[in-house]
């Protein structure tokens, strides 16, 4: 019964509680198909379309229940394997509501600067870096009040392309934020604290406290790709193989990451450029992967979250076979409390958190925690780009997950520290197994989410300089000196 409710309950916001397996696809080709259809043939077709584009045949957009009833009577009718994905969403193709469906990069594009202008006192846009074709990689800066000594969180999304419903999970991410913000500080001038809700009380304090950076698309190439030539491109980038390699293009992303880069696992990646696993000749040989990781050394994150679909999995660091944890396993612990909150609707599959959904290596998320100690997971959404009105399903159990990490980011306070630039540093209550060597970034300032590793104050060790610094907890913080 708990089961139920806690499935259908939720769906009251979108009024289709009551018949959910019938409209459960987790995939688009679960609910359509695309056909190609002779142009004179279409007075008399004898099921429901969506006329996609015509010249002398037709592509046209049939729902699968509706195919299956005429398939074998249509002998005409040709079944397009691959399409593209502006042939299967057309409408999202071509829409100027940037509200509605799945975006192109384009349309993310024009989103974000949309955005930036509606709410010029939260948000700024800023450029990451450039794609292997020259597409600029975008990053919302989402901050209330001053941002320079504020601890950073990053949000990202479309590593992989293909995976166009991970971007909507990221904008929803910064509408929820600063849209919630901005009704908190509306309430507060207007003096109407007893209307405050819960939600914007906790989107006002995590900007209060953090600093939260936003990049929709990573894999601009890939995502373009999807698009406009098949549904089963744009995992990969669109790096160019040699000519006898040309099969397919590109260079998976999250396999590119210097940490374990080619580790020798097997099937953790691929030296194939034809894989959709290859992880190119070199760590970091991307332009893509280049930017991001100069984005992380300036900005030295605390926590991260990388949007993926669609496994329903949180995944802790590490993820790579054979390594170890911290002891005590405080990411663990933290994504094991998130989870619970989540809901996919999907019946047959709920959130759990784990270590691994198969072998991996060069991922972002272990780079993150190896490299910064920044607490680094990845959410893996419920469904893989299924019809939008399924979609929105997908991005508010998403959101819930979300709104729980945004209480845990707030239960606990953050170690601020500064030294020299680049300083390798450890926390002394923490057993490190992986030769980890954690660094300031290059204004000389650490940032550490001490969850479980702290009582009234958190220790600070730095081995070349071979001293212990002390940092007193109190409310948000945990400084050197705490201003009463």
């Amino acid at each position: 019964m708990n089961k139920i409710l806690k499935i259908c309950v939720p769906l009251l916001l979108f009024s289709v509680c009551g018949n959910l397996p019938a409209e459960e696809f987790v995939h688009w080709y679960d609910a359509y198909v695309i056909l190609k259809v002779p142009r004179y043939k279409l007075r008399r077709f004898p099921i429901p379309y969506k006329r996609v584009r015509c010249k002398r045949k037709c592509i046209l957009r049939v729902e699968r229940r509706h195919w299956k009833e005429v398939k074998d009577r249509l002998s005409y009718v040709e079944v397009v394997k691959e399409p593209a994905f502006k042939d299967i969403f057309p409408e999202y193709w071509k829409t100027r509501k940037l509200s509605l469906g799945y975006k192109s990069y384009r349309r993310v594009v024009r989103w974000l600067i949309w955005f930036r202008r509606k709410h010029p006192r939260h948000v700024r846009l800023l450029r990451v870096g450039k794609s292997w074709k020259g597409r600029t990689i975008w990053a919302l800066r989402l901050f209330r009040g001053r941002y320079k000594s504020k601890p950073n969180i990053y949000i990202n999304a479309a590593h992989h392309g293909n995976e166009v419903l991970s971007i909507e999970y990221a904008l929803d991410v910064a509408q929820f934020l600063v849209q919630n913000t901005e009704t908190y500080e509306r309430s507060l001038r207007k003096k109407e604290k007893r209307n405050i809700s819960e939600k914007a009380k906790l989107a006002y304090d995590l900007l209060e406290k953090y600093n939260v950076y936003v990049v929709p698309v990573i894999n601009s190439d890939g995502l373009e790709r999807f698009w406009t030539v098949s549904y089963t491109e744009g995992r990969k980038n669109a790096r160019k193989q040699r000519r006898y390699q040309r099969k397919k293009f590109g260079v998976d992303l999250n396999r590119n990451y210097p940490f374990m880069w080619n580790s020798g696992i097997e099937k953790a990646s691929s030296d194939d450029p034809n894989s959709p696993y290859y992880r190119g000749k070199k760590p970091a040989s991307e332009p893509e992967t280049k930017a991001i990781i100069r984005f992380a050394k300036k900005y030295s994150f605390v926590f991260s979250v990388s949007f993926h679909t669609y496994a329903t999995k949180i995944l802790i660091p590490y993820t790579i076979n054979g390594l170890k944890n911290p002891v005590p396993d405080y990411p663990t612990y933290i994504a094991e409390r998130i989870v619970k909150a989540g809901i996919s609707y999907r019946e047959e599959k709920e959130f759990k958190a784990v270590k691994q959904l198969y072998p991996v290596d060069g991922t972002d998320q272990d780079w993150l925690f190896h490299t910064f100690g920044t607490l680094a997971y990845i959410y893996e959404g419920s469904h893989q780009n299924p019809p939008w009105r399924v979609a929105k399903k997908s991005i508010h159990g998403m959101r819930l997950m979300m709104i729980e990490t945004w209480k845990v980011l707030l239960d606990y306070p953050v170690a601020i520290f500064r030294t020299k630039p680049s300083t390798v540093w450890k926390p002394s209550k923490l057993l490190l197994q992986e030769k980890e060597s954690w660094r300031t970034n290059p204004k000389g300032i650490g940032y550490f989410f001490p969850a479980l590793l702290y009582e009234k104050y958190f220790e600070v060790y730095f081995p070349e300089e071979k001293k212990t610094v002390k940092l007193f907890c109190f409310h948000s913080y945990c400084k050197e000196h705490i201003n009463k």
